[in-house]
């Protein structure tokens, strides 16, 4: 807030505490607050109290099925924000997404589509993708209106284009979104590219999830003209369920994977490798060509680095941001991309 940094401890804030940054917001004369509304915030009632002018469903995939317990209970957390608009409040949905019909069905106000590949109130056309970002067009009463991002990526193109529909919705100038959009800047642990002399494509991304890795992965499948290998694990005491889905997305997609821990917690990393490592033997994948485990992360990686060479992609997955990794018994710093850093400097490829 201005020049003011708050550490987030969960993705949405505690009731008081959210109602004090509002608060602080329109003291500073703040005129609007976008969040992120997590599931978990609706069950635990942390928004009851926030009179919410627009809703915006981007799209449900398994994540959280460790407090969920499955798909159908995740969606119906996720229909208390939709269900409880007022009448004269708007959603936006994303039409492309297979649960936009229920988030449709079951919100009481007014509604708006956006989409790519789905007809809708307001659609994008991609027109180019690169490392540098992306390029894409969107009609707006009648007229093309062309906008850039400097974030890689379909999912990045959607996000964009949500912004976009509320801001045109909101009278917001077209001009002001379009040079908004692209002053944006990288943000740290999501496709963060890692400098270095050898020409090797190296990004750092928090893709922790099915579908994250899966977007990811073919963003980046797009921009290689070499080999595609990737690094992940999956977290402890968190939904097992997409631990060998992860698996199967990774070598369907990537020419090479090493499995490795991520924040195990207190579950043994080779457990967690186990339940991946099916998931991408169901998919065909021999260990030792297509694959390897390693459950040293920094071990791993460095392995990983061992494998390509100019124009090749190294994807570092799951921690992104992160600086320390939570094992059994210690959090221990770590830091994917100083991790990758040292190990490049001890090469001399820094």
């Amino acid at each position: 807030l201005g020049d003011k940094i708050y550490p987030a401890l969960t993705t949405t804030p505690e009731s008081l505490d959210l109602q004090r940054f509002l608060r602080e917001m329109v003291d500073s004369g703040i005129e609007y607050a976008f969040m992120e509304v997590s599931s978990h915030s609706l069950v635990l009632h942390r928004v009851d109290e926030v009179r919410f002018c627009w809703a915006v469903f981007t799209n449900l995939s398994p994540e959280h099925l460790d407090f969920h317990q499955d798909m159908e209970s995740y969606l119906e957390a996720k229909l208390i924000l939709f269900e409880k608009m007022p009448q004269d409040k708007k959603a936006l949905v994303n039409l492309d997404d297979p649960y936009s019909k229920k988030i449709i069905e079951k919100s009481s106000c007014q509604i708006i589509t956006y989409a790519i590949d789905k007809n809708a109130d307001y659609r994008a056309r991609i027109l180019q993708i690169t490392d540098k970002g992306s390029l894409f067009m969107v009609k707006i009463n009648g007229k093309d209106e062309i906008f850039k991002i400097s974030l890689p990526g379909s999912h990045n193109v959607y996000n964009a284009l949500a912004a976009i529909v509320v801001a045109e919705e909101e009278k917001i100038p077209i001009n002001l979104v379009r040079e908004g959009l692209k002053d944006i800047s990288r943000i740290p642990g999501r496709l963060e590219f890692i400098e270095n002399r050898a020409g090797l494509k190296i990004y750092v991304d928090y893709a922790h999830t099915p579908n994250s890795l899966e977007r990811v992965l073919n963003t980046l499948r797009r921009l290689t003209g070499g080999k595609l290998v990737v690094v992940f694990g999956c977290g402890g005491d968190r939904d097992p369920y997409k631990r060998p889905l992860m698996g199967k997305i990774a070598c369907r997609i990537a020419d090479y994977t090493v499995v490795t821990s991520d924040n195990p917690r207190s579950e043994e990393p080779e457990e967690i490798i186990l339940q991946i490592e099916r998931g991408m033997l169901e998919e065909g994948a021999i260990k030792g060509k297509d694959y390897v485990t390693i459950p040293d992360r920094r071990e791993a990686i460095k392995h990983a680095l061992s494998r390509i060479v100019s124009g090749d992609t190294l994807l570092v997955a799951g921690k992104g941001h992160e600086r320390v990794q939570i094992l059994k018994d210690k959090v221990i710093p770590f830091d994917d991309r100083a991790v990758i850093r040292d190990l490049l400097r001890e090469s001399n490829l820094l």
